[in-house]
């Protein structure tokens, strides 16, 4: 099996092993629900990453610099434990790599901070994945910026959960061009408030 993107002339075909792989790339989504073979690569990639601290001197991912947490592989992120990832600085969170954001798995993405998550930047947030954004509780999505949530594709808009969409600020919506607002499935305007539709009519 095999995907790329029409939308984009220089896509290159990406390879998929199912076609529930196959339909996870072409919704752009983050890491799946991981299979036996997925769970082996992550323990076997979790000694790597120790391997990679303990190289670098360093036990605490809450000391490593910038420059060494970018260097640490897709792999190794999704290997590292939730309440590790609660010790990175927002400069340092501002500052990962697209992949290794992708790559973060829906509880890693659940257990940041609001201020990590309001760290997060458009390019960032682009490239979650629809389970890492039904991951995040309505709270979470509120404390995104405005700025952050404009940035959503209509695909991240359209994932989002209708209790998502119904809890969202008015201002979220106000904010929403109607390319976006278009991505939002037809049965989750439903959930919208009096405020919220008015803001997405605005």
């Amino acid at each position: 099996f095999g995907w790329f993107d029409p939308r984009v002339r220089t896509s290159e075909p990406l390879p998929a092993c199912s076609m529930r792989c196959m339909s996870a790339l072409c919704r752009r989504w983050g890491v799946v629900d991981p299979d036996e073979h997925e769970i082996a690569a992550i323990a076997a990639a979790s000694p790597m990453a120790g391997e990679y601290l303990e190289s670098i001197g360093k036990t605490d991912l809450a000391v490593l610099t910038t420059t060494q947490l970018r260097g640490l592989s897709s792999a190794q992120m999704r290997a590292l434990a939730t309440e590790a990832l609660s010790g990175i600085s927002t400069e340092t969170i501002a500052a990962l790599g697209t992949n290794q954001v992708r790559s973060l798995t829906t509880a890693q993405i659940a257990g940041l901070s609001t201020e990590q998550l309001n760290s997060l930047t458009s390019t960032q947030l682009r490239v979650l994945g629809s389970a890492q954004l039904n991951a995040l509780g309505s709270d979470d999505l509120n404390s995104l910026s405005t700025a952050q949530f404009a940035a959503l594709t209509s695909t991240q808009l359209g994932a989002l959960s209708s209790n998502q969409i119904g809890n969202l600020a008015t201002e979220d919506f106000a904010a929403l061009s109607t390319a976006q607002l278009r991505g939002i499935e037809a049965a989750d305007f439903g959930a919208l408030t009096p405020l919220q539709g008015l803001s997405a009519r605005a």
